[in-house]
């Protein structure tokens, strides 16, 4: 700690009690991976405020599971950092703990507020996925065992135009319905009079290049791919080819109206693709990418004191807040907003149009958990006064200035007098 700095002012820093071994966690947050997954992963800091070594576990816990633990052994003064991966599902209130924190010294960890800490994770949606194939297990079993995907599975006799309303993706295995779907949807191996021009079926075709690096084609490589046959599509003036044969393609991405249609050439039973390794990353690529538009998590986690904006559906006088002892705070609100500071370390929630908004607060302050005592910085010296310097009096104007006023005040109450 370092004293302030004013003109004309000497401050001094004075330690007042004893340093206390503390280990906190000083930072905890929660975000979806990088990946185009819907999976998270906690970020975690805690720190050792002691200068005795300690280990303790830092344990991750939801209301309905233990998601893990970590060991930590931390030197003096020493930090760790980790990146831990939430499994699919681990939605909700997720709380850290240290526990069985124990210092070389055999000191006590002297703060428990800071031994635990708070994080929201907005619960993840699955994809409305529906499959339309006579049967293709290699497709199923790709799309049915995607923890992020809901999955309905038909026959093309049983395909009906409503079905794709319901559906975020749509996938048809050698079936081509006669109308488009209400859905973005993928079709592998079309028919002609479908939304695609089909030049030819082609025997062996030649792959002249594909769209590396597109989003549908992340982490997938084809340079290897074998193809009994296909069908050779037309690409359209606004089409993206990611999959090209000379002039035409052999998969092409398409806009069409609000939706997207991605058009596979080949039946996958006459390709070697199913048995690649980055098959199913393909088929949860087109997912992700077809059935998710925000790909960030809205702002779920404060510090205490910190402003909070709670946004409401509706122009309403007040909102029922809801803090982690149960109480019922009533928060005005204006415009739809209102506005918030939490006070209390833990989960606060609050309904709106019908749906409960759960946010946390932390403490997660690095200056509070540490203990240390800071060093007493020596005294400032100040001027020594002369012992035979005469007292200063006061000064001849001051008076004047007093017996002006006095002579002003009398004359203007006997005027008021006579009047």
């Amino acid at each position: 700690m370092t004293a302030p700095t004013a003109p004309g002012v000497d401050f001094q820093i004075i330690g007042v009690g004893q340093s206390a071994a503390n280990l906190a966690i000083t930072s905890f947050d929660v975000r979806r991976t990088l990946n185009l997954t819907d999976l998270h992963e906690a970020l975690v800091r805690v720190r050792n405020y002691s200068t005795s070594s300690v280990t303790a576990n830092l344990s991750l816990f939801t209301p309905a599971q233990r998601l893990g633990s970590e060991p930590i052994a931390l030197p003096p003064g020493g930090l760790f950092n980790k990146v831990i991966g939430l499994p699919f599902g681990a939605a909700g209130q997720v709380t850290a703990v240290l526990e069985s924190v124990r210092f070389a010294s055999g000191a006590k960890d002297a703060l428990a507020s800071d031994d635990v800490a708070f994080a929201f994770v907005p619960p993840s949606q699955k994809a409305r996925v529906l499959l339309v194939t006579k049967d293709n297990p290699f497709l199923y079993n790709a799309l049915a065992l995607n923890p992020e995907v809901g999955l309905t599975a038909i026959k093309p006799s049983e395909y009906q135009q409503g079905l794709s309303a319901a559906a975020d993706v749509a996938f048809f295995d050698n079936f081509t319905p006669k109308t488009l779907p209400a859905c973005n949807a993928v079709y592998f191996h079309p028919d002609a009079g479908g939304p695609f021009t089909i030049k030819e079926e082609k025997k062996k075709p030649e792959m002249t290049g594909w769209a590396d690096g597109h989003p549908l084609l992340r982490h997938v490589k084809l340079d290897t791919l074998s193809i009994e046959s296909s069908r050779v599509l037309v690409p359209g003036p606004a089409d993206v080819v990611l999959m090209g044969c000379f002039e035409n393609a052999l998969m092409l991405l398409r806009p069409a109206g609000g939706r997207f249609l991605l058009g596979v050439g080949f039946d996958l039973t006459k390709t070697d693709l199913p048995l690649y390794s980055a098959f199913p990353i393909f088929l949860h690529n087109i997912v992700h990418v077809f059935s998710h538009q925000d790909t960030e998590d809205p702002m779920t986690n404060y510090r205490l004191g910190e402003l909070v904006e709670l946004h409401l559906s509706a122009d309403k006088p007040a909102v029922i807040v809801v803090d982690p002892l149960r109480k019922q705070l009533n928060v005005a609100a204006r415009g739809g907003l209102a506005l918030f500071r939490p006070t209390t370390p833990g989960f606060y929630a609050y309904a709106d149009a019908g749906t409960t908004r759960v946010f946390s607060a932390n403490l997660l302050d690095e200056d509070e958990s540490n203990l240390t005592v800071a060093k007493t910085s020596p005294a400032p010296a100040f001027p020594a006064e002369s012992k035979n310097k005469t007292p200063e009096g006061p000064r001849p104007w001051l008076i004047l200035a007093a017996l002006s006023l006095i002579a002003v005040d009398m004359v203007l109450f006997f005027n008021g007098r006579i009047s």
